[in-house]
C-alpha cells in the first residue's frame, strides 16, 4: 500500500551550498520538521520519495528507510548530488542531509515545478509529434555528453531516472551515478549509450538515432566520432537483449514498479497503483466476477470477462484448471498466467503495443497448479478479423504498416508470438494494432531458433488471408518496404 502523508521530524547533519561544498549545520539550524505530503516513488523498506514542504519551501525528500544498506544509500545520494551539481550538470540542487526521528535517513533536493519524468513525458506525446521528441531526446542525449565529458555516467540510465520540465532535462537518482577522474573514453561512453538506447521505446529509435549529433556537438575535439558511432550501432542489439533478461526477472518479484505476495498457495503480482479493494477482492474471490455475467469468452481453457471498478475498465482472464495428467506433465513450467504477465510487461517497456497486465494471481493445489487469473487494462478496437476489409486497402496503408511495426520490434527482442491468427491483433478506430494473447510468446534462444520460429509466425498469420490474395499481398508489400 502506498505511505500517507505525514510529518517527519529531522536533525540537518548536512547542507548544500551554492559551490556544491558541505557546510556543517549550526545547532539552532539543524532541527526542523518536513511535511511529506505526496508519494512520488515508493520501494518498500528501502526508500521513498516524497513531493514535500521544507522550511517553508516546496522540495523532493528521498526517505531512506533502515535496511542494513541504508546508510550507504543515503551517503551515494548525498555525495554524488553535490559532485553533479558542482560539475554544473543538471540536477534539482540538493537541501540537505538528514537523520529521522524514527531511524531513517533523508536527502531533500529543490523542487522543480511543471515537470515529469522523461518517461512520462514521452509516453504523453502523440506518435507524429516528432518535433518535440526531437526536442527533448537531442538535450538528454547533450546531457550525456556533458556527463562524460566530466567522467561521470548513470548506472540506471533510464527514461524514468530524469526529470523534464519546460524543455529542460535533469538527472535524477544520483545515488546511482558512477565517477572518474578522468573523461570517459569510446569504450565507456558507448557502453553508456547502449544502455540508454535499449531503454527508449523501440518505435522511437529511429527518432533518437537521429539525434546522436547533439551528442557528438558536444563531445570533445579529438573524439573519433565515426569510431563512437560504429560502435553504438554494434552494441545496441546485445544492450536491448541485456535490459530484457533482467526486466524478465524484475516483473517477478517486488520492486518499485510492482509487489508480489505469496502465501497458502497463492502468489500474487501486482502494479503497484492497483487499487487495493480490487485486489482485495480478487485474492479473496476472483470467481465471483464470472457469475451472472456476459462472457467475452467461454472456452474449456480460459473463461475471459470484463471488470468495471472505479471507473475503470478491466479484463479478467481466468486460466481454467487442467487435467490432472497434464498437470503433472507441467509442474515444473512457468504458469501461462505467469507468462503472459511477464511478457506483457516486457513488451510494454520497449513500447510494443500491447494491454498492460495489472495483476497475476496463481492458485496451486499442493505443487500443482490449480487455477491462475490474469487481470489487464481493457484496449479499445476490435479484432483484426473482423474489420471491413476495406480499411485495410486505404491508401494510408495504416493497418499493414502497424503490422510491419509490430513485426520489426518483435525481431529486435528477439521475440516471436507463438499464434499469430489475425483476432490475436486489435485494431482501434485510428488503424493501431495491438498484441493481445501473450501467453505463446518466447524469446527465443539464439538466430537460428528465432528464424524457424519466425517463419512459423509469418506462415500462421498469411493463412488468415488464404483465401483472400488482395489482403494477403497488402501485407506482403508492407513487410517488402521494410527490408
Amino acid at each position: 500500500m502506498e505511505p500517507q502523508a505525514h510529518s517527519l521530524n529531522l536533525t540537518v547533519q548536512s547542507r548544500g551550498t551554492e559551490s556544491g561544498n558541505e557546510q556543517t549545520p549550526t545547532a539552532d539550524s539543524g532541527k526542523l520538521t518536513v511535511e511529506l505530503k505526496v508519494c512520488l516513488r515508493h520501494l518498500p523498506e528501502r526508500r521513498t520519495a516524497w513531493k514535500a514542504n521544507a522550511e517553508g519551501c516546496e522540495a523532493v525528500v528521498k526517505v531512506f528507510h533502515p535496511h542494513a544498506k541504508q546508510k550507504r544509500d543515503a551517503d551515494a545520494e548525498w555525495q554524488n548530488a553535490q559532485k553533479l551539481h558542482s560539475a554544473d550538470l543538471n540536477i534539482p540542487k540538493p537541501l540537505f542531509l538528514a537523520k529521522g526521528d524514527d531511524g531513517s535517513l533523508a536527502v531533500a533536493s529543490a523542487f522543480i515545478p511543471n515537470g515529469g519524468t522523461l518517461l512520462e513525458v514521452l509516453s504523453s506525446l502523440e506518435p507524429e509529434n516528432i518535433a518535440s521528441k526531437t526536442e527533448l531526446y537531442s538535450a538528454l542525449l547533450e546531457l550525456h555528453a556533458r556527463q562524460h565529458n566530466s567522467g561521470c555516467w548513470q548506472k540506471d540510465d533510464h527514461l524514468g531516472n530524469y526529470l523534464c520540465s519546460d524543455g529542460e532535462v535533469y538527472m535524477l537518482d544520483a545515488g546511482s551515478c558512477m565517477f572518474l577522474d578522468r573523461r570517459l573514453r569510446i569504450d565507456e561512453r558507448v557502453a553508456n549509450l547502449a544502455l540508454l538506447t535499449a531503454n527508449v521505446a523501440l518505435p522511437d529509435h529511429t527518432v533518437f538515432m537521429g539525434c546522436l549529433s547533439a551528442y557528438l556537438d558536444a563531445c570533445p575535439a579529438d573524439l573519433d566520432r565515426s569510431a563512437l558511432s560504429k560502435s553504438l550501432n554494434e552494441t545496441i542489439p546485445t544492450a536491448i537483449d541485456t535490459r530484457r533478461k533482467s526486466y524478465f526477472k524484475k516483473t517477478r518479484r517486488a520492486c518499485t514498479e510492482f509487489e508480489r505476495e505469496d502465501a497458502n498457495g497463492r502468489t500474487w503480482l501486482g502494479c503497484r497503483d492497483l487499487p487495493a479493494d480490487l485486489k482485495t477482492q480478487l485474492i479473496k474471490n476472483a470467481d465471483h466476477y464470472f457469475e451472472h455475467t456476459a462472457l467475452l469468452k467461454d472456452g474449456n481453457t480460459c473463461t475471459v470477462v470484463e471488470v468495471e471498478h472505479g471507473g475503470s475498465s478491466y479484463v479478467l482472464k481466468r486460466y481454467n484448471r487442467k487435467p490432472l495428467l497434464y498437470r503433472l506433465r507441467h509442474c515444473l513450467s512457468s504458469p501461462r498466467a505467469l507468462r503472459s504477465w511477464t511478457n506483457g510487461q516486457v513488451l510494454r517497456l520497449f513500447g510494443v503495443r500491447t494491454p498492460r497486465p495489472v495483476a497475476c494471481l496463481l492458485i496451486k493445489s499442493g505443487l500443482l497448479m490449480d487455477k491462475a487469473y490474469l487481470l489487464m487494462d481493457k484496449i479499445s478496437g476490435e479484432p483484426l478479423d473482423t474489420i471491413d476489409s476495406e480499411r485495410i486497402f486505404e491508401p494510408t496503408g495504416k493497418i499493414a504498416t502497424e503490422f510491419v511495426s509490430r513485426w520489426h520490434e518483435l525481431d529486435a527482442l528477439n521475440a516471436t508470438h507463438g499464434d499469430m491468427k489475425a483476432s490475436n491483433f486489435m485494431v482501434d478506430e485510428d488503424g493501431n494494432l495491438s498484441l493481445i494473447d501473450l501467453d505463446g510468446l518466447k524469446f527465443d534462444r539464439n538466430e537460428s531458433e528465432h528464424q524457424r520460429r519466425q517463419q512459423k509466425d509469418m506462415a500462421r498469420f498469411m493463412r488468415n488471408w488464404s483465401n483472400d490474395r488482395k489482403t494477403a499481398d497488402v501485407f506482403r508489400k508492407a513487410l517488402e518496404a521494410r527490408q
